[in-house]
């Protein structure tokens, strides 16, 4: 009967994957240093004990984690330090979706903290060509964007790309904040003497359209908003995606909170602190049924990815995998501490009795759990985890990835790596 119940939460396991992770299947393995086609990067190697402080794990008792609660209930409430008010203002010009059915997944980069990581805190648009180049080569070696259109774009970035401060992203949505004293009067001619045509005001911004689906990342909608030097940026059918750009100028005009009025959503920015890149994924999480068609499932998978995954859950258990309770709110950042990237990352949950009923599960996944993006390699190999701890309704793992690049965590994250976050959306 033991053997048959393992059996199955193997098969559960199998379907959970298949359903979730096909981009991993039938592709070439990806380099796990690599940060996409726009940078050199270096060779991945295992990250060794040589390189990295001793895991350490820490639950907060109840007095810890009220004071840092109220600590993280201030910060929202405007006493943040610098880049910690860069994320929460990007998150307040949001507002919440409709229904509350479908994962919502945002990203942020702060280009300012970035900037400084990389030398270069005065970059901008009267920055000499060399200076430039230098950000956008050295970029991807030790920097990942949580949102990087402008990046992605050569007509973005050349026009306007090296004035941004910080810049969230969703699915249809670009919020970017430019430096003070930012002309956009350049980039709106640019815009007006190709297929954008001019609208009516809204609010005292500006705001221009085309029909055209050839301009970058079908962005038809612009909307700036003069006296803030924000640049909002939508796709999709033009009247639903205009309604929702105007929508982010009436938060703005209203300093409205937006998605921070949302404790979980708070608590996790606060969490992440200053941080050079985010990505925040909104609305519950919770472990899946039974997919109908399970025995379909191993043979959707590669064979080296179902080989190390048959070797962990033999070694661990199928029954460990699906222990972990349900959390509201994933977050994920960066940070630089003593010359060496830190990746965070945060479940925030309704109950702290269950962040702390997860903790040792979640740190020895994330530490020795099966890759199945890169494959043949385990976390092992791409991270070490060196702090894990419960503060108020979070549970906080810190990693230090191979090589210093924290775009391979980041990549799991967004091609949906289910042992990392543990998750079925």
């Amino acid at each position: 009967m033991k053997a048959k119940k393992r059996s199955m939460l193997r098969l559960f396991v199998f379907a959970i994957l298949a359903s979730g992770l096909l981009i991993a299947c039938g592709q070439e393995e990806p380099d796990p240093s690599a940060s996409g086609d726009k940078t050199p990067s270096a060779v991945l190697e295992p990250a060794g004990e040589s390189d990295v402080p001793e895991m350490s794990e820490t639950v907060t008792d109840d007095a810890t984690a009220t004071g840092t609660a109220t600590e993280m209930e201030n910060a929202r409430k405007g006493q943040p330090q610098a880049a910690e008010a860069r994320l929460a203002t990007a998150m307040r010009i949001l507002k919440a979706n409709a229904s509350d059915l479908e994962p919502r997944n945002i990203g942020f980069t702060d280009w300012t903290l970035a900037k400084e990581y990389m030398d270069l805190p005065n970059l901008d648009g009267t920055s000499s060509d060399e200076e430039k180049r230098d950000f956008v080569i050295g970029f991807g070696a030790n920097q990942v964007a949580g949102a990087g259109e402008w990046l992605g774009s050569d007509s973005y970035r050349s026009t306007w790309g090296f004035d941004v401060d910080w810049e969230l992203g969703e699915e249809s949505y670009s919020v970017l904040k430019f430096r003070d004293g930012f002309d956009f009067e350049e980039w709106r001619q640019q815009l007006l003497s190709q297929s954008y045509i001019e609208e009516d005001g809204y609010q005292g911004a500006i705001v221009l359209s085309t029909e055209d689906l050839s301009v970058p990342f079908r962005r038809r909608n612009v909307v700036y908003l003069t006296e803030e030097n924000i640049l909002v940026l939508s796709g999709e059918a033009r009247s639903d995606s205009m309604l929702g750009a105007l929508d982010i100028v009436d938060l703005i005009k209203e300093n409205s909170e937006g998605l921070m009025a949302d404790d979980a959503i708070a608590d996790t920015a606060a969490q992440l602190g200053e941080t050079a890149a985010a990505i925040i994924t909104l609305n519950r999480c919770t472990m899946p049924s039974m997919h109908p068609f399970t025995y379909l499932s191993e043979y959707l998978l590669p064979s080296a990815v179902t080989d190390n995954i048959n070797q962990y859950l033999d070694e661990k258990g199928a029954e460990m995998i699906f222990s972990a309770h349900d959390y509201e709110v994933f977050g994920m950042g960066y940070r630089y501490e003593d010359g060496l990237p830190v990746v965070v990352l945060v479940f925030h949950y309704a109950d702290p009795t269950d962040a702390r009923a997860d903790l040792s599960m979640r740190r020895e996944v994330i530490a020795n759990g099966p890759s199945l993006l890169h494959k043949s390699l385990g976390y092992a190999d791409l991270h070490s985890v060196t702090d894990s701890y419960v503060e108020g309704n979070n549970l906080v793992l810190e990693l230090q990835p191979a090589q210093n690049n924290p775009t391979v965590q980041f990549d799991m994250v967004r091609n949906r790596e289910i042992f990392l976050t543990m998750c079925s959306y």
